[in-house]
């Protein structure tokens, strides 16, 4: 824990409040809803997951929190601060990563940092260190932004974002671009930060990431949240698959069973995916010439992408 000299700890000791309040919000552009009445609640000290595939409101949500969009209706708060009249106080207690990194092409990496770090406002005290761990050497810092690859912009865009040791991360789609180690820094890093009781909120569509970082999360869908919980609420929601295989054909009534999602294979092999206590399944071939029987959860994103297609049971 950091002390209590720290800045951002002071922020959440002495806020009271939790570090995202959003209620209500609604955003339109022209006849398209982008957000539709979301509500959202984000404690001090946790990762958080925002999920959902591109064009569900995510990045709306997020541009409006970091001050950056005005909302067509509702209420955003950070600290316990509204994001419209308090604009530039928010601001200053954020370290924000859009979901595309647009630099300066015709500047330098090094430029462009200076540049962000002034309309941020705070001293960049750990640009050093961020620099080191995403490997970006005083001579690419020198070098025009228009040379840089997409994960290198990436790169200086994460730094961009952590260098003033802000109390509250928002980073939509942080890892995109970057290669599998650069990934695997990223994580570790959001490790430490939640460890030391930063609180970040972290928008992706891929559920893998969201489930190596993130205490919470909610998946949205059509500008609406659809589902918010733990990851342990997610597991206790999620799909199982019963494979079995018979010793010579067999027809079964698995798509009158109230808990089955879906049933393929052939009349010999039968790939039944369900939700909730599999016994009523396992009763139906007890007696049944079963050769081979595999029962197993599914990998938690199909899980998800299952829930997201169809809603909630």
């Amino acid at each position: 824990m950091r002390p209590a000299t720290d800045r951002w700890y002071c922020v959440l000791m002495t806020s009271g409040q939790p570090a995202i309040s959003v209620s209500g919000l609604v955003k339109r552009f022209g006849s398209t809803v982008a957000l539709d009445g979301v509500d959202l609640r984000v404690s001090s000290g946790i990762v958080y997951g925002f999920i959902g595939p591109n064009g569900a409101g995510k990045t709306t949500a997020l541009r409006i929190l970091a001050g950056l969009l005005n909302a067509t209706a509702g209420s955003a708060s950070v600290f316990g601060m509204d994001v419209r009249r308090r604009r530039r106080a928010v601001q200053a207690e954020i370290g924000f990563l859009p979901g595309e990194v647009r630099l300066y092409e015709e500047a330098s990496g090094r430029e462009n940092l200076r540049f962000l770090a002034a309309l941020h406002g705070m001293p960049p005290g750990r640009q050093a260190e961020m620099l080191e761990r995403f490997e970006l050497s005083t001579k690419v810092l020198d070098r025009k932004v228009r040379t840089y690859s997409r994960g290198m912009q990436q790169k200086l865009g994460i730094v961009s974002a952590f260098q003033h040791d802000s109390p509250l991360l928002v980073l939509d789609e942080p890892t995109e671009g970057l290669d599998p180690l650069m990934q695997a820094t990223f994580v570790e890093l959001i490790e430490e930060e939640a460890t030391s009781g930063k609180t970040v909120l972290l928008s992706s569509h891929a559920l893998s990431e969201v489930e190596r970082t993130c205490d919470r999360m909610a998946m949205v869908r059509g500008g609406s949240i659809i589902f918010e919980g733990t990851l342990a609420d997610v597991r206790s929601q999620a799909l199982r698959r019963l494979d079995v295989v018979f010793g010579e054909p067999v027809e079964l009534s698995w798509r009158e069973m109230e808990n089955v999602v879906d049933v393929e294979g052939t009349t010999r092999h039968h790939v039944v995916t369900f939700t909730g206590n599999p016994n009523a399944l396992l009763r139906l071939v007890v007696d049944l010439p079963v050769e081979d029987l595999t029962l197993a959860p599914v990998s938690l994103e199909e899980s998800f992408l299952a829930y997201y297609r169809e809603g909630p049971a």
